[in-house]
């Protein structure tokens, strides 16, 4: 599958089982694990640069944590493309940037982000992939 039909299948999914069905996750995280990481990871991202829905994004947060997709892309990058629709209360995604980039390249890149911010919607959300970084247990 590519990236375009791992995001329609993701989103379908998570319309109709929700975020957190065991069956649906399991079944998923199967199919998924045999896909090209490449796509993989730019699909579940895409659910958090183009989707508000909690759901959609949950199921995207819990996959990429269970999954860990490998994924060439700049850190700056991905926080800026997902600042406008990311959900805070999603911690998934700041722990997969620290799995891709460490936490201290994570830390770095926000403060700096945060230092040429100026509008308080994303300094928050800056902020709060922070706070999640900061407050990992894994």
């Amino acid at each position: 599958m590519n990236a375009s039909e791992i995001y329609e299948k993701l989103t379908a999914s998570a319309d109709r089982f929700g975020a957190r069905n065991p069956q649906q996750l399991a079944f998923l995280r199967s199919v998924l694990a045999r896909c090209d990481q490449q796509q993989l990871a730019k699909a579940l991202i895409s659910l958090f640069a183009q989707e508000n829905s909690f759901e959609r994004q949950e199921l995207g947060g819990l996959l990429l944590m269970a999954l860990r997709p490998a994924y060439a892309a700049d850190l700056r990058g991905l926080i800026l493309s997902v600042l406008d629709h990311w959900g805070r209360s999603v911690e998934q995604l700041p722990r997969y940037f620290t799995f891709l980039h460490g936490p201290d390249r994570c830390r770095e890149c926000l403060v700096a982000l945060l230092d040429v911010e100026h509008d308080e919607t994303r300094r928050q959300k800056l902020e709060t992939m922070l706070w999640w970084i900061r407050n990992q247990h894994d």
